[in-house]
């Protein structure tokens, strides 16, 4: 029998998340980098995002010509952009730090790049692609994830998700993100249960 689809979320009428879009608006732009296979991958977080934050970009690949198209927009457009990922130069975010505005522990950047992927293929991402190691890096401290249904060795790693969502908490105060936070707990609380049609 064929699998039936939600036409709007695009995931299983089973295990449809309409209920849970709550369509947002946010100043920083989040272009997210992800790994061919991390889009095959029912777990995968990146796609909650786009769901209630239509304006997300997301680019598929590993190399630096799979996101030509991107860094022609950076080029182009001179807005301030960080990328989020612990590299050894990573600024710490809600920490005083000379890189930021008058020491201040908000960053002001207008884009926001993450990187979609399992640890391992995340670290290739950033190695194949020189271009990222120009921009301003920001990573987080002591936050812990709540992301249950998929475990990383790696110790304070954060789902997409919540890496997006903690970001735009601390940097655009003024809105509730918190929509983010609910469709990523029911979507775990789905592929919890045993018995459900999980389909990716």
């Amino acid at each position: 029998m064929q699998r039936e689809y939600c036409p709007k979320c695009a995931y299983p009428a089973s295990t449809c998340l309409c209920s849970h879009i709550v369509t947002l608006a946010a100043a920083t732009e989040l272009h997210i980098l992800q790994h061919p296979l991390e889009a095959k991958v029912a777990k995968n977080t990146a796609r909650l995002i786009k769901l209630c934050l239509p304006s997300t970009h997301i680019w598929q690949g590993e190399k630096p010509c799979d996101f030509a198209q991107l860094q022609d927009q950076l080029n182009m457009q001179a807005s301030p952009t960080a990328i989020l990922y612990p590299s050894s130069s990573a600024a710490v975010l809600g920490k005083p730090n000379k890189s930021f505005c008058s020491g201040s522990t908000t960053p002001k950047f207008k884009r926001l790049i993450l990187i979609d992927a399992t640890w391992r293929k995340a670290h290739k991402i950033w190695m194949l692609n020189p271009w990222l190691h120009t921009l301003p890096a920001v990573k987080f401290e002591n936050i812990d994830s709540e992301y249950h249904v998929r475990h990383s060795r790696i110790k304070g790693a954060l789902s997409t998700l919540e890496s997006a969502y903690h970001y735009l908490a601390l940097t655009e105060p003024e809105r509730d993100f918190s929509p983010l936070m609910s469709i990523f707990l029911a979507r775990q609380a789905m592929l919890r249960q045993p018995h459900q049609d999980r389909g990716r």
